[in-house]
């Protein structure tokens, strides 16, 4: 199971993407934290069905520290599909998710995670 990664940084200023619309600090933070959340839950989630009793069956990898740095607004290649790339027919679903950078990204996490 991998992590989310945090869509902005941890910069306490307002974002304006590409299409001029306006993310404030606030809201970030409160994206971010989510993303922190949902990532505990699933850490806690892998090492509960690892301490079943059974074979270990899982393993959270951690590719959101990979992210630092790539987020909306961060001063990174950003790893994630943004306004701009829908203006340039990528398909608006895939706003937030990783590009082609962050999916190499998550490829580098998880044979890391299987050389390890």
């Amino acid at each position: 199971m991998s992590s989310y990664y945090r869509l902005f940084g941890s910069k306490a200023k307002d974002c304006v993407l590409a299409d001029g619309a306006v993310v404030s600090a606030g809201n970030q933070a409160w994206l971010n934290s989510t993303a922190d959340r949902l990532n505990a839950t699933i850490r806690r989630s892998v090492a509960s069905v690892n301490a079943s009793g059974r074979a270990r069956v899982a393993r959270y990898v951690n590719a959101a520290q990979l992210f630092r740095g790539h987020g909306f607004c961060d001063k990174g290649a950003r790893w994630v599909f943004g306004p701009i790339e829908v203006a340039l027919g990528v398909d608006a679903a895939a706003i937030a998710h990783p590009n082609y950078r962050g999916q190499a990204a998550y490829a580098l996490a998880f044979l890391r995670a299987r050389i390890a």
